[in-house]
């Protein structure tokens, strides 16, 4: 069972911190965002993985000593923040600006509130009788739906929702046990990996 404390204020953490990279693509572009992302998951490993605990990264302690998991308090802390700046980063270099902004909107949002509606109201799992992934479909529709709206301000209703059913769908494969895929990786490449080959065109 979640510890509803810890994991609302680290996906509503997670959707601020992920969408603070639109203001940055807004103001200094790609390489920015590529600039900012790569410093951290520099800070990130340095700082979490190897435990430097000072005067200078007490805040970021701060921060993952009241959200972060147990299990990930006992072997990499920090370990989903460096992932998100990992897919942040190799987006950058992959894509445009355009299917930058579609997935850096659908990585922080689209993961954050499926989150949410599946710690709050979740009770049915996705599946067939005993294979059922841990995510749920109110989860899943509570994603797709929210992060619908916040794609309308820069897309149709049309392509908002694909591109919203399509990141929930990758974010489906995240959950397997079998296959150890993080959401944060898998969610922004496979979006906008979806974005090249089905509308190659886009302009916002």
């Amino acid at each position: 069972m979640a510890d509803l404390k810890k994991e609302i204020p680290r996906k509503l953490f997670h959707i601020v911190s992920g969408l603070s990279f639109l203001v940055i693509l807004e103001l200094f572009g790609k390489e920015g965002v590529l600039i900012t992302s790569a410093v951290g998951i520099a800070v990130g490993v340095g700082v979490f993985y190897f435990g430097v605990r000072n005067w200078l990264t007490n805040i970021l302690w701060f921060f993952i000593d009241k959200m972060e998991r147990e299990d990930n308090l006992k072997t990499f802390p920090g370990r989903q923040a460096v992932g998100s700046l990992i897919g942040i980063f190799i987006s950058g270099i992959l894509f445009n600006e355009d299917v930058l902004k579609i997935v850096i909107i659908t990585y922080s949002v689209y993961d954050g509130f499926a989150t949410i509606f599946g710690l709050l109201f979740g009770k049915h799992k996705i599946g067939f009788g005993k294979y059922r992934l841990k995510k749920s479909y109110e989860g899943f529709l509570g994603g797709v739906i929210v992060n619908t709206l916040a794609l309308l301000f820069v897309l149709p209703f049309k392509e908002a929702f694909i591109f919203s059913l399509v990141g929930g769908i990758f974010e489906l494969f995240s959950s397997s046990k079998k296959l150890y895929l993080d959401d944060n990786i898998i969610v922004p490449l496979g979006t906008g990996i979806f974005a090249q080959f089905i509308y190659p065109n886009l302009t916002l």
